[in-house]
């Protein structure tokens, strides 16, 4: 995706609100209309700068591991590249959920139907917990992205007691959630418009028309210590802009960490980089 050459905006990297080295669990909540997925590279490339930064990515979804680490090679990580060559690194380890779960359904052959999901989540859980136990002296991030997809495959309710149990996690090392927001998409444009709430959308304040149908990712906001929330432009895609995000702190939380408890960017991806452009912050 090129940029337009006018286009003026500060680098994404640097208006960032989360603190790298600080334990943090962070909300991306996103759809398919605006991915999300941009703001977990340019996480992991700033972890993976650090001399005792590392990242766990645990991708699900169409999203292989070669394509994770292109995605980061392209924004000029080196360890992404390094990881291309040799994938047994100690900073970066990339697992794609998906395959592992199509890889326990072939072994079970004609008996797929009894697949434990439980045991399965249980085993993820225990692979990131001995991730952490091999170098509890290194700044650790640890990535879901997506944790919707996942719940595609294993259910809800696994899903979110995945989430609770490696956010359980986190006062060791920080966590970065990414999941749908699609349903909520159009009351979170509805109250963007309005520019009141202090965060929308992936159980903000957007509500469904239908209450008994509300999607399961808004139990997410209630964990977590900031959400960004991507969102489509109220006036569509522009080559100067593609869409926008929304910062933001939930009560209970820890916060970024001293920032702009909410601030809005709009946002435009090149090929190298992704730009922010200002819009609203309050302190």
């Amino acid at each position: 995706m090129m940029m337009n050459m006018n286009v003026s905006g500060t680098p994404l990297t640097e208006v960032l609100p989360w603190s790298i080295q600080e334990p943090r669990t962070i909300l991306i909540a996103d759809s398919i209309e605006s991915d999300g997925r941009f703001l977990l590279h340019t996480l992991a490339s700033q972890v993976l700068s650090m001399k005792n930064g590392r990242i766990l990515w645990l991708t699900c979804g169409a999203y292989t591991e070669s394509l994770v680490a292109n995605a980061l090679k392209k924004l000029g990580c080196e360890v992404a590249t390094a990881y291309l060559r040799n994938k047994e690194l100690a900073s970066l380890k990339i697992q794609s959920l998906t395959q592992d779960f199509g890889n326990h359904l072939l072994a079970l052959g004609d008996d797929s139907s009894e697949m434990n999901f439980e045991a399965f989540v249980k085993q993820i859980y225990h692979h990131v917990k001995e991730w952490l136990q091999s170098n509890d002296e290194t700044v650790s991030w640890i990535i879901l992205d997506d944790i919707s997809a996942l719940a595609v495959l294993v259910g809800e309710r696994l899903a979110y007691a995945l989430v609770l149990s490696i956010n359980a996690l986190s006062r060791t090392c920080s966590v970065a959630v990414r999941c749908s927001h699609d349903r909520d998409q159009e009351e979170a444009m509805n109250l963007l418009k309005s520019m009141k709430p202090t965060w929308v959308g992936a159980g903000g304040c957007a509500r469904s028309n239908n209450e008994e149908d509300i999607p399961w990712e808004r139990s997410l906001v209630e964990i977590v210590d900031g959400i960004i929330d991507v969102v489509p432009l109220a006036s569509g895609y522009t080559r100067e802009a593609h869409g926008r995000l929304l910062f933001s702190e939930t009560p209970t939380g820890r916060g970024w960490g001293g920032h702009p408890t909410a601030c809005i960017y709009n946002y435009c991806i090149t090929d190298t980089k992704v730009l922010a452009i200002r819009i609203r912050g309050s302190s």
